[in-house]
């Protein structure tokens, strides 16, 4: 796409993905974006997939040139969940640069490759007393990695158009650690006394997986490793 800072081997796949197909083939971006797109209400006349992918592929190449080079954990993952993102920005009517967000998605590899399975055993050892919110937290922080897997959980309750991504992937998280009636009837909205009880474990689902993934970080930063205390329960 242009001259630069070189693009890292992950970085060049997560572009790869987003770029593919071409020569009147449909890629598997578009096609995510389409499904996207009609998801959100937004039809092909006025945002073509084809123009949204390329749009994303062409800031987040922009993104990935600025030194220093950017590797990225899961490079497909990541570039589907850049996809999510914008597309809920045009639905929400909003145009902010790609860039200042792309950071925020995913923890880069830098952190090293078995950040991800340090921070799901420092959430396992962070206390046994609400099997709930360990649950939940492993479950927020799997959608977080690996957003693909909240694509056949469609059917589950999700908030209204507006809520953050974190709230949509602690609803999910939450439906699945067995909290349901956190959620009201299909077809029926929540009462005042509903939404600050769901609101507070949101919150604590939150709370929880920053402060293992804080842990992890300041435990590889000083070479030493995170809390043992799920050791034992292993």
């Amino acid at each position: 796409m242009g001259e630069g800072t070189a693009v890292s081997n992950s970085g060049q796949a997560a572009l790869d993905w987003l770029s593919a197909g071409g020569t009147g083939n449909t890629s598997a971006a578009e096609k995510y974006a389409h499904g996207l797109l009609k998801r959100a209400g937004i039809t092909a006349a006025q945002e073509p997939a084809q123009d949204v992918v390329q749009e994303v592929a062409i800031k987040l190449w922009m993104y990935l040139t600025k030194p220093p080079p950017k590797e990225l954990d899961t490079p497909v993952a990541y570039a589907r969940t850049v996809l999510r993102n914008h597309i809920s920005k045009i639905k929400q009517g909003q145009t902010s640069e790609l860039p200042e967000d792309l950071e925020q998605i995913t923890p880069p590899r830098e952190k090293g490759k078995n950040f991800e399975l340090l921070v799901r055993s420092e959430l396992e050892s962070l206390g046994r007393e609400d099997p709930w919110l360990t649950s939940a937290a492993l479950s927020y922080y799997t959608l977080l990695m690996h957003p693909e897997c909240a694509e056949n959980l469609s059917e589950l309750p999700s908030p209204a158009a507006g809520s953050t991504e974190a709230q949509a992937r602690c609803w999910t998280a939450l439906w699945i650690s067995g909290q349901r009636d956190l959620f009201p009837p299909h077809g029926t909205s929540s009462d005042p006394a509903l939404r600050k009880k769901r609101s507070n474990y949101i919150n604590k689902v939150i709370q929880r997986v920053e402060a293992a993934r804080v842990a992890v970080a300041r435990s590889q930063q000083a070479g030493t490793p995170p809390t043992q205390k799920g050791a034992a329960h292993a």
